[in-house]
């Protein structure tokens, strides 16, 4: 069963912006992706989000979720804003944005603005020699927010690896299914046979290996 997200232990920064003399909130969305912090994350179209089966459930998961949304989608104004629950839903804002994202990047236009991202190297390449600077990709350990922040995946040696520089994204942000769903769309399969494991040496001599012996071993 799915935990609910406490506003009370989000470890999230706060993006929120304060309301203009009009009423009607400033473009949040646009001041939190122009984070450098968050160059990861896609801009989510407002159709998008405002389609009730693409955020189906997760009014269930996050507080102040159609609080965070209508902010979102720039339809918020200041007389539906209830001061209790202002803090609230100031923290809930990077939660609610993040766990959309993960829903978007999984649709076409999700995975073809991903793709851009890969492209340009948005999210590193692979520190192994070997790799000859594959360019990652994003994954998440788990689907739930506050287990671990994201990590990158290798689509030629498979390994996944801490990000460089650090990101403070959440992992769930992205999910653990993205990486994979980025290679069958990229159509990068072979990319894994260009891999060349590390061989050890020593004075030109190969070096014994037994997690080598055991493979050949136990195919």
């Amino acid at each position: 069963m799915h935990s609910r997200y406490s506003t009370r232990t989000a470890p999230h920064r706060i993006f929120i912006q304060a309301l203009n003399e009009n009423g009607s909130s400033k473009d949040w969305k646009k001041s939190f992706l122009e984070d450098p912090n968050n160059k990861w994350l896609c801009d989510i179209p407002d159709d998008y989000i405002n389609e009730i089966n693409n955020v189906y459930g997760l009014s269930d998961e996050i507080d102040n979720f159609n609080e965070c949304k209508d902010i979102i989608t720039h339809k918020i104004k200041s007389e539906n804003i209830d001061p209790g629950k202002y803090i609230e839903v100031e923290r809930n804002l990077p939660i609610a944005y993040g766990m959309i994202h993960a829903r978007y990047i999984m649709s076409p236009d999700g995975m073809n603005n991903m793709t851009e991202k890969y492209k340009r190297k948005i999210f590193g390449t692979c520190p192994r020699y070997s790799c000859n600077n594959e360019p990652l990709l994003p994954i998440g350990i788990s689907s739930q927010t506050k287990v671990s922040t994201v990590k990158v995946f290798c689509p030629c040696c498979r390994r996944i690896y801490e990000p460089r520089p650090p990101v403070s994204l959440d992992g769930a942000f992205f999910g653990p299914n993205v990486a994979h769903m980025l290679i069958d769309h990229l159509d990068i399969f072979d990319h894994n046979l260009l891999y060349k494991p590390y061989i050890r040496k020593a004075c030109g001599f190969k070096v014994y290996d037994p997690r080598f012996d055991a493979k050949q071993r136990f195919p």
